[in-house]
């Protein structure tokens, strides 16, 4: 499974430099990854996370990010939902539903997003979101498709928390 080109395990260095990875590198660093957001040179996304080990620059999470209406997300959710299910032997899976959670960066607590997400025996997971963000958090709407490690999911609960259901 790709993002942009990008597989899970692969070594940033792979696909970008030292320089273009040092402009990109963001002031969050969390129990021994870093956050990377690109946002050139993308053929399918507005923009790109990343989080990376630090010890050995390898990738553990790729989401990609579109800055588009919550309402389109949503049938466009519908359509990637379906090249996923097709691209997976999904028969050790688990296949969350779509539910509605409210978002942990948004102070209003008004603000949610729309998530399917298939976790796998291993505990790695892919997602798709849709975010519904008020005027008030004066953030915008969004879609995310990612892959992320079981790794990675760790230090974030670890870090921030889960989400909560709506």
């Amino acid at each position: 499974f790709e993002i942009e080109g990008m597989s899970i395990g692969d070594s940033l260095l792979d696909y970008f430099t030292e320089d273009e990875i040092k402009k990109a590198l963001t002031e969050t660093e969390l129990q021994g990854e870093s956050r990377y957001y690109f946002e050139s040179n993308l053929l399918v996304y507005d923009r790109l996370r990343i989080y990376v080990l630090n010890k050995n620059n390898k990738i553990v999470s790729i989401t990609g990010e579109n800055f588009i209406k919550y309402e389109k997300c949503l049938n466009l959710q519908k359509e990637i939902i379906i090249e996923i299910n097709n691209l997976f032997d999904l028969s050790s899976a688990q296949i969350g539903e779509l539910s509605d959670f409210v978002t942990v960066n948004d102070p209003t607590g008004k603000s949610f997003f729309t998530d399917y997400s298939i976790y796998f025996k291993n505990d790695d997971v892919v997602y798709v979101r849709c975010f519904n963000y008020t005027e008030e958090s004066e953030m915008g709407d969004r879609m995310e498709v990612a892959v992320v490690l079981k790794v990675h999911r760790d230090i974030i609960k670890k870090s921030i928390g889960s989400a909560k259901e709506k």
